[in-house]
């Protein structure tokens, strides 16, 4: 995927598409965004779909706190052993268009999932993670989530202190 320009993911209105999902968690995110991939797909719109598609990738994977060395499962395993990506999986350019997207969404629940993706790369950047857990923390102040969303964002939030991670101010 080539690293596409701002004016193309600002042209996709992500935080529009988010905006439908109800409950607003990013779990959730999922469903409208499939349904524009499948509309940018029918179009021949092969930008968009890729984008979208990276998207529903990140906003799809599952978020398990009990390992905070890899917090994120697979949404789907086939009886294969195939499954869906992880950022393990992603390459440079995944990683850099998600770092395009996270500064132009302003969705607190995204920008929180897509720093900690970035967070979880090999070359990994503090600034990544003091992101995710700024995000985190405001995404657990959020009126409306229940109390077990707000406790796992509240401790993944936490989770890269206890893997040494130092944040200086």
């Amino acid at each position: 995927m080539p690293n596409p320009p701002p004016e193309r993911i600002r042209a996709l209105e992500i935080d529009s598409i988010i905006a439908e999902a109800d409950p607003p968690l990013v779990g959730w995110f999922q469903f409208p965004i499939a349904s524009r991939l499948k509309q940018a797909s029918d179009e021949g719109r092969k930008e968009d779909e890729a984008l979208l598609a990276l998207l529903h990738i990140v906003v799809a994977m599952g978020l398990h706190g009990d390992d905070p060395k890899r917090p994120f499962r697979p949404a789907v395993v086939m009886t294969d052993g195939s499954r869906t990506p992880l950022p393990e999986d992603f390459g440079d350019e995944h990683f850099e268009t998600l770092m395009r997207i996270r500064e132009l969404v302003n969705n607190i629940e995204l920008k929180a999932r897509i720093s900690d993706v970035l967070w979880q790369r090999k070359k990994r950047d503090v600034q990544d993670a003091k992101v995710a857990i700024q995000a985190y923390l405001a995404c657990a102040k959020a009126p409306g989530i229940n109390r077990y969303e707000r406790h796992q964002r509240v401790k993944r939030a936490f989770q890269p202190f206890s893997m040494g991670l130092s944040v200086e101010p």
